[in-house]
């Protein structure tokens, strides 16, 4: 014996129908792409690996393109702070100018603060057959969906 359907019996039904139609789609649905967040030390690899690529290709213009347009590099040896796209260019056109080569960087210590990454280590590189090193700080900030060095001094042991 079938009961007639009461008004909230049948509210009920309709709705139990629409809900299973919506759980049928939304399980042929492909799933969701999962997003990863880097942490800030692959960050930092990562920026450090684009330097040293670029360094090693001897390639200025990549080298540059990693510095925010009004970075601060201080370098070992220079008088005053280089400031900006231009004055980073001409340094590091004058470096690469120089004998060098099996340049490493390892960073020792990342820290974030909001929206900045201050990386510390330490470098190495082979002049000729002389070992070359010391130590590097960088601090990278976050621009838009990149992250570009703001400062970048480093110091050689020597």
């Amino acid at each position: 014996m079938i009961l007639p359907l009461t008004m909230s019996r049948l509210k009920m039904a309709r709705w139990m129908r629409r809900g299973f139609a919506v759980l049928v789609v939304a399980m042929m649905m492909p799933p969701a792409v999962a997003f990863t967040v880097d942490t800030p030390k692959q960050i930092v690899e990562r920026h450090i690996q684009a330097w040293i690529a670029a360094h090693d290709r001897s390639d200025v213009e990549a080298l540059t393109a990693l510095y925010a347009p009004d970075a601060l590099l201080l370098p070992p040896f220079t008088q005053d702070p280089l400031i900006g796209t231009e004055a980073i260019r001409a340094y590091f056109n004058t470096l690469l100018l120089l004998p060098g080569n099996k340049l490493a960087l390892e960073s020792t210590n990342v820290v974030q603060a909001d929206n900045l990454l201050y990386a510390a280590g330490r470098w190495q590189e082979e002049v000729g057959s002389r070992p070359v090193h010391g130590l590097f700080l960088f601090i990278l900030g976050k621009q838009g969906d990149d992250w570009k060095a703001l400062a970048d001094t480093w110091n050689n042991d020597q």
